[in-house]
């Protein structure tokens, strides 16, 4: 089947590879697993010899998509190599587009999604108590990383063969390119997030350990989830486009510890609910396709009572041992939920359902960042919808019961932004794929790496508008934004000199009941 969104502009082609995955690779190219596991080797191997001072002792992903587990496959880009004119399938697949009657052949994306990681280094007690002492010394790191992976010190032409990324250091991250992918790798530093709550700034302190000690153990333990459930990886690459196909879905958020993600449901929380219908699926059993998977999710959503109690997922069942979670621990995950909903930080604005595990037992860590009650009940009734609509056409006798529930529904919001996602592609001219060959080398220095143009353009509307609507996007497709006008906006109030940008008026107020002349008056 196709998956949208390519790098060139038209659908990238999704195969299964010798081991039954989804993958959507052509001949000579690697996914993204793999390209991961070549990176993680290279890094490993980077020691004294190479400069670096406190070797890498692990690297973990930050999402699942890297394992394929997103909405979408990741798919090579024909500029994320270590030499962009020589990348497998560029010029001959460009070819095969133009015999095919499309125009993708001259268009290409100049920008690629970002495949975050998370590296840690050999422990040490001589890093700095000081918090910009520790990014600098973060940044001499990534330099070293660069070189090493870049080859700048090798003596050796021939020893320079054998590399297989470009990297580019930055104050804040590594940005490594090679085999089709772009990664951005970070140091994971346990003594930063010390100092950080030593200087009282717990609100960056939490979203750094979020984002890289948090996310990667939780990506982790899906993984060891999605070996021991084998339809479990297609179920959630089911429940994910089932989620941004309804516009459900938050903004992935990545590991630089200042974005915790936006509005909407994190992909987190999305696993989560997943596993719960894997882990815990008494009185059934565990779902054995995609399908009853997908129907065990949307039933989850639609039949459990969120007011009541929490949700505790056991993760317990992906550990060596395997062994299920103690009562004990479930009561000490009841209790923390009530307590955090009660009495906790999120009294004032209650978090609308708690995820817990043995790692959170306040159930709230995937779930308090970006999540309302309104899009939490919107959820709810849109799965109700899905059970009735997909429960009414096997009724019926038809061959395709998803396509019912994946058919979006734009009907509960003011205003649709239509957006064109092919403007995001640039149109190399010249004589086709021979062209687009040619000029490889110069469109990678020009690559723009983890930039997405439909969240960019989200988060300016939300930066520059939000105080009168709110405003969701498509990440599956990229090709709408819908808002839906706050009732205060729309209903209207005083005008303010200072905040008179972007407003108009409602009612001209009538000359001698508070309105101006509009005449001009003398120097007196």
């Amino acid at each position: 089947f196709k998956s949208p969104g390519g790098v060139h502009g038209v659908a990238a082609e999704v195969t299964r590879n010798m081991n039954g995955e989804l993958v959507a690779v052509v001949e000579g190219e690697v996914d993204a697993a793999r390209a991961f596991d070549q990176l993680g080797k290279a890094l490993l191997a980077l020691g004294f010899n190479d400069g670096l001072t406190l070797p890498v002792m692990s690297i973990q992903p930050v999402t699942t998509s890297v394992r394929g587990l997103g909405a979408t496959l990741l798919s090579p880009h024909p500029l994320c190599w270590r030499d962009p004119t020589a990348a497998p399938g560029g010029a001959d697949s460009a070819g095969k587009r133009k015999r095919s009657g499309g125009k993708g052949e001259e268009r290409v994306a100049l920008s690629v999604a970002a495949i975050d990681c998370v590296v840690t280094l050999q422990e040490s007690g001589k890093w700095p108590d000081d918090v910009e002492a520790i990014g600098k010394l973060s940044a001499a790191l990534y330099l070293t990383m660069a070189n090493s992976l870049n080859g700048d010190k090798k003596d050796d032409p021939e020893a320079t063969i054998d590399l297989k990324f470009v990297a580019k250091a930055f104050p804040d991250h590594l940005q490594v390119l090679g085999l089709g992918y772009a990664f951005r790798v970070r140091i994971w530093n346990q003594r930063q997030v010390r100092t950080l709550h030593q200087l009282k700034r717990k609100s960056e302190g939490e979203a750094l350990e979020l984002a890289r000690f948090h996310r990667p153990q939780h990506t982790q333990v899906i993984s060891a989830l999605v070996h021991k459930f084998p339809s479990m990886g297609e179920t959630l690459r089911l429940c994910k486009r089932w989620a941004a196909l309804h516009l459900l879905s938050a903004p992935p958020a990545s590991s630089d510890g200042k974005s915790v993600g936006g509005d909407g449901l994190s992909e987190e929380a999305l696993e989560l609910l997943v596993a719960h219908c894997y882990t815990c699926a008494l009185p059934f059993s565990a779902p054995a396709s995609p399908l009853a998977g997908y129907v065990r999710f949307l039933w989850l959503l639609a039949a459990t009572d969120w007011d009541v109690s929490a949700l505790i997922v056991d993760l317990s069942v992906a550990s060596v041992d395997g062994s299920a979670l103690s009562p004990q621990a479930y009561r000490e995950c009841q209790d923390a939920a009530e307590q955090e909903r009660s009495t906790g930080v999120f009294a004032r604005r209650p978090v609308p359902v708690c995820l817990c595990t043995t790692a959170d037992k306040s159930g709230v860590r995937w779930t308090s960042h970006g999540l309302s009650r309104m899009q939490w009940s919107r959820a709810l009734r849109l799965a109700r919808g899905a059970l009735m609509g997909m429960g009414r056409g096997m009724a019926r006798g038809k061959a395709a019961p998803l396509s019912a529930s994946m058919q979006r529904h734009l009907g509960d919001f003011d205003v649709i932004i239509h957006l064109h996602a092919g403007a995001t592609l640039l149109k190399v001219p010249g004589l086709g794929a021979q062209a687009f060959k040619n000029t490889r080398r110069q469109l990678q220095s020009s690559l723009l790496v983890g930039l997405s143009p439909v969240h960019e353009l989200l988060n300016r509307l939300r930066s520059a508008y939000g105080r009168y609507a709110l405003f969701w996007a498509d990440g599956l497709r990229a090709d709408c934004i819908a808002v839906l006008w706050l009732p205060m906006a729309a209903s209207g109030g005083s005008v303010s000199v200072a905040h008179a940008e972007n407003t108009f008026p409602l009612v001209l107020a009538e000359e001698g009941y508070g309105g101006g002349g509009g005449g001009e008056t003398g120097p007196e």
